[in-house]
């Protein structure tokens, strides 16, 4: 019966298009509160329409698939999570297994697609209401054939911290990451304060500053909580992929899904003042050849929470189409300045390369009591083993390097 209704369903509807707006609705089924996004809207289906939801409480996708759809009408199935036995076989076959077929979701609305109303049924089990409001929507790049997983694909603007996370360029993922954190003590650093927050489903701290020194605090902590949500979203994807239809890893226990790691991801803050740095490691892996070891250091303007543009700082600098290019002056003072430290590890400055690698890979971070770090940052998996900090010094000794606007930045300057 379901896979004539399939049929039948899907042979009524036109083609998908490249390029669609996926809706984002929240609600409830039953007394729970979930978060729905279609990749076309209710009152005008496409043909290939996916689907996902997630419970608030727990925030792991759920894939939907279509059944059948009129303008205004839509039936749908969840799937259920993978085992080996089943997956195993149908992935290597490149088939959908129809073992996995779950509850199925009658829909209908009247108003346009402004609210939804209908049922969720699993099996003969008494069908729970489900009720739905339109909050938004977003284009996406679909490709046939169609998967949920296309989905999942987020501004490019959120990763290179030039956007954040907002109602209106992610609706899906902003509701879903919206949640009750767990705040931690708050850390005072002189006239400057923060506090590492927790996502209780994905459990790594993330910073939000409590006090600038007076300075309005909404820029900053917008950026901090759009990049927390970006993390969480990221760790709940891994999760995600015990179904068929986001990605399933081999291996993957369902009932107890893995959020890759992210979970023992250290975030650390390391500077405060008109500036912030925090550094993020660990070792990520939600399927592909190698985890992802990574140190990433970040450093914001404060004040505006965008990126901070070190040409602001160094003389000679300047901000490169995709990232920041240091001056010769400063690259020939880090170069010199490594080679004559002396508590530098150089067992491994030939192989690595080191002189070429301070060239193109030079990166800095700050250090509390205004120090500054110069490391090696965006090392491939292949030689992250050469990566270190090359050399560090107050910020005060290195002022023949600085501009004179540095000082907006480092109030140790000023004195």
């Amino acid at each position: 019966m379901l896979r004539s209704l399939l049929a039948t369903g899907l042979a009524l509807l036109i083609a998908s298009p490249a390029l669609a707006d996926a809706v984002t609705y929240k609600g409830t089924l039953g007394k729970s509160e979930i978060v729905v996004e279609l990749s076309s809207p209710i009152e005008a289906p496409y043909a290939a329409l996916v689907g996902r939801y997630a419970y608030t409480r727990k925030g792991i996708d759920i894939p939907l698939d279509l059944v059948s759809a009129a303008p205004g009408e839509l039936t749908l199935t969840e799937q259920r999570p993978c085992t080996e036995d089943i997956c195993g076989p149908a992935f290597e076959a490149g088939t959908f297994p129809e073992e996995l077929r779950g509850a199925v979701w009658a829909l209908a609305s009247s108003d346009d697609g402004a609210t939804i109303s209908g049922t969720w049924q699993d099996g003969d089990a008494a069908p729970i209401a489900l009720t739905l409001e339109r909050v938004g929507s977003r284009p996406v790049d679909l490709y046939e054939p169609v998967t949920v997983d296309q989905l999942l694909m987020l501004p490019s603007g959120l990763y290179d911290g030039t956007e954040d996370l907002s109602i209106d360029n992610a609706p899906y993922d902003f509701l879903k990451t919206q949640t009750k954190l767990t705040e931690g003590e708050e850390v005072l650093w002189g006239d400057v304060a923060f506090r590492y927050v927790i996502d209780p489903r994905t459990k790594f701290p993330f910073p939000r500053v409590t006090d600038l020194g007076g300075a309005d605090l909404s820029a900053v902590n917008t950026r901090l909580a759009s990049h927390h949500a970006l993390i969480s979203a990221s760790a709940l994807e891994c999760a995600s992929h015990v179904y068929f239809g986001m990605g399933w890893i081999s291996g993957m226990d369902p009932s107890v899904p893995s959020l890759g790691d992210y979970d023992q991801e250290n975030i650390e803050v390391t500077y405060l003042s008109p500036t912030l740095t925090w550094v993020e490691s660990g070792s990520t892996w939600c399927g592909g050849a190698y985890p992802n070891n990574h140190i990433d250091y970040t450093t914001i303007d404060a004040k505006t929470g965008r990126n901070l543009d070190f040409s602001r700082i160094f003389k000679g600098s300047k901000a490169g189409e995709y990232a920041w290019e240091p001056g010769q002056t400063l690259l020939d003072f880090v170069q010199a300045a490594y080679a004559a430290n002396t508590q530098a590890d150089h067992s491994m400055d030939a192989d690595c390369g080191m002189t070429d690698l301070i060239n193109s890979n030079l990166g800095i971070y700050f250090a509390n009591n205004d120090t500054v770090v110069f490391t090696l940052q965006g090392l491939p998996h292949a030689i992250m083993a050469c990566g270190t900090d090359l050399y560090s010094a107050p910020i005060t000794e290195l002022r023949d390097l600085l501009t004179p606007e540095a000082a907006e930045y480092f109030p140790v300057l000023a004195n």
